[in-house]
């Protein structure tokens, strides 16, 4: 399991919607903030000028909020989405900071108790998006603009002068600016960290332990994420079911131990014989089962004949003798056979059937068509 490897089709559609949460969380966080100026001008007294250097920023970061909870809540995916918004985050407090650094004071940026803590949140909000390329990306964005801010202000303030006089907003320190930057590391460790977390025990908990496929909770749970999707861009998948051919006489035959060989060497050839994008189950017993993103009938079909081929081309051991496996299988559409995902798994399972009923070694891909070896 790569950590930095684009996240697989169940955890993109879960960090989609994660954006969502973000987008909406972002937006509700501005609007308040947005209004703090508004509450404070009708309490008696001047108002502090540096509320109004961040209204004045807020203003269009409100509009852009908006386009990116349109954008989050759109039915096709953007992938680079989270990078974008993650990236706006730190820009608008970056540039908060900046503002009220040079128009008020250069140690209320530094010492800021509000604005500076939005890096924490930023980073800590990349953990919904269940990609460990965005943590690394939002956390190094953050902590070095931070530090360039620290640079700036200190070059041309030169707020670290011991024998600067002594302003309102505090005095600037160094330990305390090192203990920012190690919060900042710190959080970006913990949603790193989350991340890896996550994807771990989705994986360890939908795993077959003997072939290393997804089990049939984690099927399940790809079949609702890709019908999701399906729905969304309006391009269908296949549903494609296998069976190991006689397997109960070959385990009888040969013991349970070939028989597991069996199992993992016909996983291993599912893995083989297909795209990135495929997914793979075990669904119980010798019965596999495959997920085909924006595939047809025909796809399926090739699929499985591909299956075949690499099958036929693998020797496998039995004792003093070599014998080749074959597989029988049966394909479903989603959604020009059926949009209900239980009946398109019936289907499916019923066209497998039909094909070890005609024979074996070879598919039923639709009522009136079967494909032989």
């Amino acid at each position: 399991m790569d950590a930095f490897a684009p996240p697989e089709e169940a955890f993109a559609e879960a960090a989609t919607g994660g954006e969502r949460v973000v987008a909406v969380s972002r937006l509700v966080f501005f609007v308040f903030l947005w209004l703090v100026p508004i509450l404070i001008m009708a309490v008696p007294g001047p108002a502090p000028e540096e509320v109004f250097i961040v209204w004045s920023i807020l203003w269009p970061a409100l509009g852009i909020s908006i386009f990116f909870v349109w954008l989050a809540r759109r039915p096709q995916r953007i992938s680079g989405l989270p990078f974008i918004t993650s990236a706006f985050d730190v820009i608008v407090v970056s540039s908060c900071l900046v503002a009220v650094g040079v128009k008020v004071s250069p140690y209320l940026a530094t010492n800021s108790l509000v604005v500076w803590d939005v890096y924490i949140m930023a980073i800590l909000a990349t953990a919904l998006r269940f990609d460990a390329r965005v943590v690394v990306f939002t956390g190094f964005l953050s902590v070095s603009t931070y530090m360039g801010i620290l640079w700036f202000l200190t070059e041309y303030y030169d707020v670290a002068n011991p024998g600067m006089e002594l302003s309102s907003f505090g005095e600037f320190r160094w330990p305390a600016q090192v203990g920012r930057l190690a919060l900042m590391i710190t959080a970006v460790t913990l949603a790193y960290a989350m991340v890896l977390r996550t994807r771990r025990v989705v994986f360890m908990s939908g795993t077959d332990f003997l072939t290393g496929l997804g089990n049939r909770a984690f099927f399940q749970g790809r079949l609702d994420a890709e019908a999701a999707r399906s729905v969304r861009t309006g391009k269908g998948f296949g549903l494609l079911f296998l069976d190991i051919d006689h397997f109960k006489q070959f385990n009888d035959q040969y013991g349970h131990a070939v028989g597991d060989r069996a199992l993992t060497t016909v996983a291993h050839v599912l893995r083989s014989a297909g795209r990135r994008e495929d997914v793979i189950a075990r669904w119980g017993g010798e019965e596999f089962v495959k997920i085909l993103p924006e595939a047809k009938a025909a796809d399926a079909v090739a699929q499985y004949r591909r299956i075949q081929e690499v099958l036929r081309e693998t020797e496998f051991d039995v004792g003093n003798e070599a014998t080749r496996l074959t597989v029988s299988a049966g394909v479903a559409i989603f959604p020009d056979d059926q949009s209900n995902l239980d009946i398109l798994t019936e289907i499916a399972d019923a066209r497998l059937r039909q094909a070890k009923e005609k024979g074996r070694n070879c598919i039923v891909a639709g009522d009136d068509r079967t494909e032989n070896a």
